[in-house]
């Protein structure tokens, strides 16, 4: 369920980074399955961009285990981060079906290229937080 978020006038002449706080907190605290439309797409891509700055893609797949990546693409796409959805395919395209079954030196191979995918992130010429 979408809802207006409200902030006050007097919070934003403040300080004008309260509109991104606000907005950060919503997608931090919302449930996916409660949000439609283009609320769904930034929440989307907020958890793709935070998590690959905090730990890179290798944590991103962790922790959003759940999530439909082709969803975030599309998401991407929408918002025209045209190398970002290029490299999150790529990134897709490297993850093993099951983890667990990896050889060490697999596993090592694997953080090399998201490595890679990781350098090329924060390379890209759109930043996803502004």
């Amino acid at each position: 369920m979408d809802h207006k978020v409200e902030i006050s006038k007097k919070a934003v002449d403040e300080f004008e980074g309260n509109y991104w706080n606000q907005f950060n907190d919503y997608l931090a605290n919302s449930d996916i399955d409660d949000l439609s439309g283009l609320l769904r797409k930034c929440y989307l891509i907020y958890w793709y961009a935070s998590e690959v700055c905090n730990g890179g893609h290798g944590q991103y797949f962790d922790n959003q285990s759940k999530t439909d990546f082709n969803e975030v693409v599309e998401a991407l796409k929408s918002f025209k981060a045209i190398e970002h959805s290029k490299l999150l395919k790529d990134a897709i395209s490297i993850q093993p079906e099951i983890f667990n079954s990896l050889t060490d030196e697999e596993i090592e191979k694997l953080g090399e290229k998201e490595n890679e995918l990781d350098s090329r992130f924060h390379e890209t010429k759109i930043d996803l937080f502004n």
